[in-house]
């Protein structure tokens, strides 16, 4: 499959890039994704990137220095996958920009609750019981990427529930241009009680640069033990 985006004119462009966002899990053995460009009308066609793109079970953010294009009065990128013969896999694409970088700028990439588990490292499910939930307890955490040219300094994902008065921050951590990392806050949060609460995330370092907040809505229940996330 390919995605061809528009062709433009970069006789007097400088500082381009590509920036985007894309979810690529190669569930059931589904093939590469890559990102490519032809400065010939779609004749010819070079890869961008030197790897395909990464897999993983989250949304990632793209993003590739069009600068050797500088000068082009032809430029055509596309995005190619192939499904590998097998089923029940996918790529997606979306927020596709070309545009310079900004000088400061972070993504949240993903975010989450776990609940620590002995078989599998941790588990994510939207409905635990109370008994459960006091036996062990609720972290927060998230993936955090320099979307900008400079570095963000001790940057820090935060989490806070504010019907509980619970608030927690990660550890500060330096993050290069294009760099991620995975943040989880200090503190955890033990329920008293069954009942929904709403935990509000969001990334910041100590220059200003943050990210939007984004919520989730997690069940504690008398029993109930699932993922079902239409309750």
């Amino acid at each position: 499959e390919t995605l061809t985006l528009p062709t433009w004119d970069f006789t007097n462009q400088v500082g381009q890039w590509l920036q985007f966002e894309f979810y690529h899990d190669m569930n059931w053995g589904g093939g590469d994704a890559n990102v490519e460009v032809s400065i010939d009308g779609g004749q010819n066609w070079d890869p961008l990137n030197g790897n395909p793109l990464p897999a993983t079970q989250a949304w990632q953010a793209g993003a590739f220095d069009l600068s050797q294009l500088e000068g082009q009065a032809s430029v055509t990128i596309r995005f190619t996958w192939s499904d590998n013969g097998t089923w029940a896999s996918g790529f997606c694409i979306d927020d596709i920009v070309v545009d310079p970088l900004p000088d400061y700028g972070i993504a949240m990439l993903d975010y989450f609750q776990r609940n620590p588990s002995p078989y599998f490292g941790g588990t994510s499910y939207n409905t635990v019981p109370l008994a459960q939930a006091q036996a062990s307890f609720y972290a927060f955490g998230g993936y955090l990427k320099n979307m900008g040219l400079n570095q963000l300094d001790s940057t820090k994902i935060h989490a806070s529930i504010a019907s509980e008065s619970f608030t927690t921050n990660s550890w500060g951590t330096n993050l290069l241009t294009l760099a991620q990392d995975t943040f989880f806050g200090n503190d955890v949060f033990v329920p008293t009680s069954a009942g929904t609460y709403t935990v509000e995330m969001y990334g910041a370092d100590t220059n200003g640069t943050t990210t939007d907040t984004e919520s989730i809505d997690f069940v504690v229940s008398d029993y109930d033990y699932a993922r079902d996330e239409w309750d």
